[in-house]
Formats: structure tokens, sequence, C-alpha cells
């Protein structure tokens, strides 16, 4: 039998495989919209976004989270959690639908009515795959998700340039997304051998529920507060600033958190296998932390490096104002795979609450700076959410090294080579961008002097990382 850290070998294969792809397919297929859309139609997305994240949370309600963690699962729990879903989402619709016109109206944009109500129907299209998604997760299985989420990416982005190119405008993005999620409901229920049956009980619904409600409660708050700057900037500002912010996040989470989340989907499983046992917990968000900022880092450094080359070659001059956005999210970015597997080896070990408390302080921070800088500009807010995610490192700790004794410095320390490592990078690549005037060499030569300094540096001080990752690949070949 295939043992756990086969599995996870094997799961965080496919799903960075699942992420490169997708990301490789999401940068070509962004670009290409950009240069034909305006920023204000990216605005226009980007103001109902919130509505629609925040949506999804309670009509999860914390039960795929509880379905995953859960140590023994049967058909009635799959069941349950199926159905209440599907009834959620259906409830959640005609909410969003009834909404609509008062959206509209928090904005001052009238088009957001017929746009909220046409793409709320994603949401009842997600319902019908979650205990797909949760199975493979628990499994630690991520080869057909992978393959899925290429095939709908390729096929709803053919959609969305197709009617880009017809002069729809707004309502390219919105075919889009509902063609993606089409898409990926319609794969997952054809090579799936699970189908719903009559079943629900209320005995499982409780019980995944006193787990799940804190986890609703925790997913509610990070999701509010992830994207309640665009909610700031969307009342405060002009749209086509929604769009510059909306599109700098899209870019910097290409290179960052989506890729991040390749590990993140495996390691949230994973943690929560090795709830209860102290060591192999901490050497487990050792490894994956350390695994993720391999990998994040220089992509990270090299997008910050050349946001300005990259920014004038790809999307044209109309979105210069986006630059400066982009490069202060790439620090946030940076940030986020040490986030990411404390949050996720506190969920996993069962401590929900701890998790909801943190929550709720980082985002009293997040509430501080809108109050603060929101009087300034949308640069300011973004400058303030570094800060922000810089303090939230401190909270999210905290609570790890009193659950198992592993804090902030011993975190830090374990990550040194790969900071020093990528301040090197940083700082080659931008000497290299000022011996030269031209965008294109600006941003081929930093691109390559970045990653190229960056791996030079682990390969000579970092030995120990290098030999770990290619154990891992020699592992999941032999397999």
């Amino acid at each position: 039998m295939e043992g756990l850290k086969e599995k996870t070998v094997r799961g965080i294969s496919w799903s960075l495989a699942e992420q490169f792809g997708l990301q490789g397919l999401r940068l070509v297929i962004g670009i290409i919209l950009a240069r034909i859309l305006d920023p204000a139609d990216y605005g226009l997305i980007g103001m109902i976004a919130v509505f629609f994240a925040v949506a999804q949370v309670f009509i999860d309600g914390g039960f795929s989270i509880s379905y995953i963690q859960k140590k023994e699962v049967n058909a009635e729990d799959a069941n349950t959690v199926f159905y209440t879903n599907l009834l959620t989402s259906i409830l959640v619709y005609a909410a969003l639908w009834f909404s609509a016109p008062a959206i509209a109206r928090f904005y001052s944009q009238p088009q957001l009515v017929d746009l909220t109500r046409v793409l709320s129907v994603v949401l009842i299209i997600n319902s019908f795959n979650i205990i797909q998604v949760a199975r493979l997760t628990r499994d630690v299985d991520f080869r057909r998700k992978t393959l899925i989420s290429l095939a709908a990416t390729v096929g709803s982005g053919l959609l969305g340039i197709i009617s880009a190119l017809k002069g729809l405008g707004v309502w390219s993005l919105v075919i889009q997304q509902i063609a993606g999620r089409l898409f990926t409901t319609v794969f997952f229920w054809i090579t799936s051998r699970w189908r719903p049956g009559f079943i629900f009980s209320s005995a499982s619904f409780k019980k995944m529920f006193s787990f799940g409600a804190w986890a609703l409660a925790s997913n509610l708050l990070r999701t509010i507060f992830d994207n309640i700057y665009t909610l700031t900037i969307g009342r405060m500002f002009p749209v086509a600033q929604v769009g510059y912010y909306t599109k700098a996040q899209q870019f910097q989470l290409l290179a960052s958190q989506n890729l991040v989340s390749a590990i993140g989907a495996v390691s949230f499983p994973v943690l929560s296998k090795l709830q209860g046992d102290i060591v192999q917990l901490t050497a487990a968000m050792r490894k994956f932390m350390r695994s993720s900022l391999f990998f994040i880092l220089p992509l990270l450094i090299t997008l910050l490096i050349t946001a300005r080359p990259f920014t004038l070659i790809f999307l044209t001059e109309k979105w210069a104002p986006m630059i400066p956005l982009l490069q202060l999210l790439c620090l946030v970015g940076i940030l986020y795979p040490v986030h990411m597997v404390n949050v996720q080896a506190l969920t996993g070990s069962g401590k929900i609450r701890q998790g909801f408390v943190a929550e709720l302080i980082k985002n009293g921070m997040r509430i501080a700076n809108i109050v603060i800088m929101s009087r300034y500009s949308v640069m300011h807010i973004v400058a303030g959410e570094v800060a922000v995610s810089t303090l939230s490192l401190f909270v999210n700790t905290a609570y790890i090294k009193k659950h198992i004794g592993y804090g902030l410095l011993k975190q830090l320390n374990d990550m040194r080579e790969l900071i020093t490592g990528g301040v090197a990078a940083a700082l080659a690549g931008r000497i290299v961008i000022t011996l030269s005037s031209s965008d294109w060499i600006d941003l081929i030569a930093a691109s390559i002097t970045v990653v190229a300094v960056f791996y030079l540096f682990q390969y000579l001080f970092n030995r120990a990382l290098f030999n770990e990752l290619w154990g891992f690949r020699k592992l999941y070949v032999r397999k």
C-alpha cells in the first residue's frame, strides 16, 4: 500500500503540474484579454468578486474542510455534504439575485445588476463538484484534478478571447468564468464514479458542522478581508483603479498563491493526518514551507524586479498605473507560504477556535489600514497591506509556538538560506536593469539573472534542500 510520504510526493507532483500548467495558460489568456479589454472591464468584475467569494464560503459552510479533516468518512458524510451545499447554493443564488440592485447602488454602477445576476450561476455550478474535489484532496490524488483543470482553462479561455474579439467587453469575462466552472463540473462527473444517493444524516450534519462552523467563521473572515481592499477601492475610487488593482493581484497570484496552493492542497490533508504527533507535524511544516519558498521566491522576485518592462511589453502603456501596485503585492506574496502552512497546521490539528481568534486579530489590523490609508490613494492602501502581512506573521506563528513549540524565530532560522539567496538575487537583478535601456533586455536579462543567482546560492549554501527535493523526484519516478 502506498504510504503517506509516497502519496504526498505524488500529490505534490501532480498539483505542481496543475499549477505550473494553469499559470502558463492563465498568463497567456490574461495577457491576450488585457490587451483587448479596458481596465474598467476588469474593475466591474472585481467589484462583485468579493460578494461571490463570500457567497462561496457560505455555500461550503466549512463542510468540505470538515470532510477532508475527518479521520474516517462514509457515504452518509459525502451525501450530507453534497445536499447541504447544493441547497445552500440555491438559497445564496436567490439572495444575490435580489441583492443585485443594492450592490449596483453601493458602487454607483448600474450595469452591475445584470452582471451580478448572470455571474451568480457559477455558485450553483460549483456545488455539484465539491465532493469529487474533496474526495480527491482527502486521498492526496491530484492527477484527475490536474487534467480537468487544464482542459477547463483552455476551453473557457478560448471562449473568453473569442467573445472579447467580438466586442462583448466585460461580458467576455463573464462567459469565461461560467464556461470554466461548467467545463470543470461536467468533466468531474464524467470521470468520477461517485454519485449522490438519497441519503441525508442529521447526525453526520451535526458532527461535521460542529467543526465546520469554526472553519466557516474563520474562512468567512479571511475571505471578506482578503477582498476588503477591492471593496474599498471600488467604493472610493474610479472603476479603472479597481481594474489596475485586480489585474496586479491576478499576476501576483499567478506567481505566488496559485503555486503555493499546489503544495497547500496537499499539505492540509497531510498535516491533518499528522495531528497529535508534534515531531512529525513540525518536520512536515518545515518541509512544506521550505519547498514552497524554494519555488516561489525566484518567481516573485523576478516579477517585482521586471514589473515595468513586463507590463509595458505585454499589456501596453494603458496598464502602466498597475506597476507600483504589482511590485508591492509581490512583497505580500513572498510571505504567503509561511502564512499558509501555519494556518493549515493549526486547522489540521483541530485548533479551529484559535484560528478564528487569529483571523480576528489580523483583520483588525486590515481595518486600521483601510481607515488610515484610504484617505490617500490605492498605492497607500497596498503599501499598508505589506505592513499588515508582516505583522500577521507574529500572530500566526504565536499560536503554532504555543501548540507545538515551532515559533517565528525557529521558522526564520530554517528559511535563512532561502531569504538570503532571495535578497542576493533581487540585488543582482536590479543591477542588470540599471545597466540597460531596453524593456526587452531588462525583462530577459534580469529574469535570467534573478533565477540563476537564487538557485546558485541554494546550490552552494543550501545543498540539503536540493538533495531533499531530488530525493522526492526519485521517489516519485520509482512509483
